[in-house]
């Protein structure tokens, strides 16, 4: 959460509540945009398309306030990506969703977050760093898992830096749709 949102009334309890099932690794709730304290749209929460690993995996759009993982998670894909400054939450679900696939997502109807927007977030006033970032993940993963043309398109296309994000790796090739 971060340090200007807040939580709907309930919303812990309701997680809580989602998590008692033991099969359920991530919960997925909705969030309400704010701007100038009124609710200017409701989320639909992170995407999640049902038996389509590979459609989550492209667009990987996590909201990430409403989005929570259990703990055995962190623990066995590791911390959040500090380099990256716009897009870690993205890349942890990018992760998640290389080992992991669509089991154990609990998504669900309630609003649980009040995601606040400003002239001075990040959202609303650095948006095209969270593209540089989010390129940047594509291109890293396409290195790490040798698919060297996709690499170099990714690379020619787009704004990327350098930045090695050794735990995206994979060789699943259901997962990498060339």
């Amino acid at each position: 959460l971060n340090s200007d949102d807040y939580f709907e009334p309930g919303s812990l309890k309701i997680i809580a509540d989602n998590f008692r099932a033991p099969d359920v690794y991530v919960v997925g709730g909705r969030g309400n945009n704010v701007k100038k304290g009124k609710t200017i749209r409701v989320s639909n929460g992170t995407d999640v398309y049902v038996c389509n690993l590979p459609k989550t995996l492209g667009w990987a759009r996590i909201d990430q306030a409403e989005t929570f993982f259990r703990r055995k998670i962190f623990l066995s894909l590791g911390p959040l990506e500090e380099s990256l400054h716009y897009t870690m939450d993205r890349e942890f679900w990018m992760r998640y969703l290389i080992h992991y696939g669509l089991n154990h997502i609990s998504k669900i109807s309630e609003v649980l977050v009040n995601f606040r927007l400003h002239h001075s977030s990040k959202t609303e006033s650095q948006f095209d760093k969270f593209i540089e970032e989010t390129d940047t993940i594509y291109h890293q993963l396409a290195i790490q898992n040798n698919l060297t043309a996709e690499a170099l398109l990714i690379r020619d296309l787009f704004k990327t830096r350098d930045l090695s994000l050794e735990h995206l790796k994979t060789t699943d090739q259901l997962l990498i749709q060339r």
